[in-house]
């Protein structure tokens, strides 16, 4: 009996996701501890999206990851403004990069999926512990290339 309830309570405990350690419990100071809340902070991202040449392609949605998307105007241009959101580029030391792709076909031309790292600076300082403050790069470049057409590409 006393078998029996040693497997049920070993696989009890490996649904449920339990162990056991033998050892002593020494907390790891080197690393995160977790804690209430997330660090968030405003974001002002702008820039224009343009073709080999230096024109500006219109109908191009531009996208920072979990802070929002925009589609480029005649001219080129875009801006991502958000406020108090939470960017793991931000809170970290991952690179924060902005996405471009064409989502007008072949309207305006047909261009290959493109992508820019930012640069962002902070331009207000955090108001509290998890108040990141505000980062901007208000000079993004993205150049994209023209796809090939499907005949090209064969030799």
């Amino acid at each position: 009996m006393k078998l029996i309830y040693r497997y049920l309570c070993l696989a009890l405990g490996a649904l449920l996701g339990t162990g056991c350690d033998h050892g002593t419990f020494e907390p790891d100071y080197g690393s995160p501890q977790p804690e209430y809340g997330v660090p968030t902070g405003s974001i002002v991202v702008s820039g224009v999206v343009q073709d080999a040449e230096g024109g500006g392609i219109e109908g191009i949605e531009v996208e920072l990851a979990e802070a929002g998307l925009d589609t480029t105007d005649v001219l080129g241009r875009f801006s991502i403004e958000r406020q108090s959101i939470f960017l793991p580029c931000l809170a970290g030391n991952d690179i924060c990069a902005i996405l471009a792709r064409d989502i007008d076909g072949a309207a305006n031309g047909s261009y290959a999926d493109g992508s820019a790292d930012l640069e962002l600076q902070q331009t207000e300082p955090g108001q509290g512990s998890w108040d990141l403050g505000t980062f901007e790069d208000t000079d993004v470049t993205i150049v994209l290339d023209p796809e090939r057409e499907a005949d090209e590409e064969r030799p």
